[in-house]
């Protein structure tokens, strides 16, 4: 699922190259980032949900590693 919450990029383009039907984009005029995670959330239907903002960046393995941890050890992130 990706909100692109008013980015002035081409993460339309970059998401339309994966053709996946199960990658859901959702276009939202810019209000600030607790908007974009909080509508987010509301659409999940799935049992993880991880934020990725346009100046993050994922390693390879990064969400397989998180998920594998999730199996040992109950991992809580943010502020």
């Amino acid at each position: 699922m990706v909100v692109d919450d008013g980015s002035k990029d081409y993460t339309a383009v970059v998401v339309a190259r994966f053709a996946d039907p199960h990658l859901c984009y959702y276009p939202k005029q810019n209000a600030e980032r607790g908007a974009a995670r909080n509508y987010d959330l509301a659409h999940a239907q799935d049992e993880y949900v991880i934020f990725l903002d346009s100046d993050d960046r994922f390693y390879p393995k990064h969400l397989a590693t998180l998920y594998a941890k999730t199996l040992v050890h109950l991992i809580r992130l943010g502020c």
